[in-house]
């Protein structure tokens, strides 16, 4: 999962219903939180575990996955009907609204 800093409810709100539409067809989008159970019952314990958090400056190329995230999966709601498109116009000002704004000294993580 990935949070724009500061937090900024129209991404939180897109994030949420790309979340949603992959539970619908059946995908986990956060699927670490399932490895510790996947793990025991492999037999596999966990010795040690460490998070891992990011921070990502627009000055980096990775910072195209979040505009990348966001144009695709805009689309893809409209197509498979999850969103009308008022909420697809209203979505995309705010979010592309805030990826803009972000300045350097902004992450995304």
């Amino acid at each position: 999962m990935f949070r724009f800093m500061p937090r900024r409810p129209g991404m939180e709100a897109f994030s949420e219903e790309v979340m949603k539409s992959w539970r619908a067809a059946g995908g986990q989008p956060n699927v670490a939180i399932e490895f510790p159970s996947l793990f025991r019952e492999a037999g596999m314990a966990i010795v040690e575990a460490h998070p891992r958090i990011l921070r990502v400056s627009p000055r980096s190329h990775v910072w195209q996955w979040p505009a990348s995230f966001i144009e695709i999966n805009l689309v893809r709601l409209l197509e498979i009907g999850r969103v009308t498109k008022g909420f697809e116009r209203l979505r995309a000002f705010e979010v592309i609204k805030a990826f803009r704004s972000s300045s350097p000294s902004r992450a995304s993580a």
